[in-house]
């Protein structure tokens, strides 16, 4: 019933407001997942991040339609947590330290979106379909 609610609702703000709703109920179930096995990760935020650049990424630079990119990056996204939890379940890594291992990995994230500026946007973040003018002006 949700699919169909853009099309019958137009109204921007209240898209707006579904969708943010409907993104931190993804976050919340994560973590509640997460808190079921006794777990705190801080690395949420790196995972939605490497999935919405991904997609972006995708339709900016190769055209690929977003609807095409979002599995291509929940892929990118869960080889990312293979990488990162494979190792801290192999280790045992629990606790403190799977909290700064998850910290560790969000900072990561942003440090690589922040140094690779001309494709990602860095700090200002991307746009949807930028010109290259536009891009290399900073606005």
């Amino acid at each position: 019933m949700l699919i169909a609610l853009p099309f019958v609702h137009r109204d921007p703000y209240h898209l707006h407001i579904l969708i943010l709703i409907l993104i931190w109920s993804f976050a919340y179930t994560s973590w509640s997942m997460m808190g079921r096995f006794g777990l705190v990760s801080l690395g949420h935020g790196g995972f939605m991040g490497v999935g919405a650049y991904v997609t972006a990424l995708l339709w900016n630079h190769l055209g690929i339609w977003p609807w095409i990119g979002i599995p291509i990056a929940l892929v990118c996204a869960g080889a990312l947590a293979m990488l990162v939890g494979y190792p801290c379940f192999r280790f045992r890594i629990t606790g403190h330290y799977f909290v700064l291992v998850t910290l560790a990995l969000s900072g990561i994230v942003l440090q690589i979106i922040t140094a690779t500026r001309d494709y990602t946007g860095g700090s200002l973040g991307t746009c949807w379909r930028c010109s290259s003018t536009t891009r290399r002006h900073g606005t």
